[in-house]
């Protein structure tokens, strides 16, 4: 008796499709254009390390919004971790800024939803949960 684990790879297929979001610390309007273009570049090369397609991505002044297909195999908290570790060691990198005017770039939060399942309401709630300083 097979499993299906024995069936060859181009015989399965598969569609895991993503929306991630997630905000600069304090949600502080770091993000300039020059960051933006940036840490879009970073992210693109942050994704392909991990075989993963990036199908839109969003930049805003004080958050990051991304569409992912990945693998079902591949964990989306590590990917997560993966895209905001590199994006930051890179805009730390280029821009020295980013290690002075906060502690961090990134909350350790963020929000994740399937794109099937998805809803802008929830993301924008996530978004605006998000503590700031006065």
């Amino acid at each position: 008796m097979t499993s299906i684990y024995d069936k060859p790879k181009e015989e399965i297929s598969n569609s895991c499709l993503y929306r991630v979001c997630w905000c600069t610390k304090y949600r502080r309007s770091l993000l300039d254009e020059d960051a933006q273009r940036t840490l879009t570049d970073s992210l693109l090369e942050a994704a392909s390390k991990l075989s993963i397609e990036l199908t839109g991505i969003q930049l805003f002044s004080d958050h990051v919004v991304l569409s992912i297909k990945t693998h079902p195999r591949l964990d989306i908290h590590r990917a997560v971790k993966h895209l905001k570790r590199h994006a930051y060691r890179d805009l730390k990198a280029t821009y020295g800024w980013v290690s002075t005017r906060v502690p961090t770039l990134w909350t350790n939060s963020y929000y994740v939803g399937t794109l099937s399942g998805f809803n802008e309401d929830d993301m924008a709630s996530f978004i605006e949960r998000q503590p700031t300083r006065q």
